[in-house]
């Protein structure tokens, strides 16, 4: 399934915008980190990983924050 394919069909777009934030977070990174195509063994896709320990009660903005300013610094994006 494509990611475009969530957002064709009602059903599972409402059942994507059902998901924690923590669930919704842990998504994203795993979509860069293969977009990117990262080594297991690389910071960032370690970062990414260490997403799956994170409970409801972690920051998950500062968890973001983090991720996304490595990606940044390592790609040349500029400030995050």
């Amino acid at each position: 399934m494509r990611i475009e394919d969530v957002f064709r069909h009602p059903k599972l777009y409402a059942t994507f915008r059902q998901q924690p934030a923590i669930r919704l977070l842990q998504l994203k990174y795993k979509f860069v980190r293969q977009w990117l195509e990262l080594d297991k063994s690389d910071s960032i896709a370690k970062a990414v990983k260490a997403l799956d320990s994170l409970d409801a009660t972690s920051d998950l903005q500062a968890v973001d924050d983090s991720i996304r300013q490595q990606i940044y610094e390592r790609f040349g994006l500029g400030a995050a």
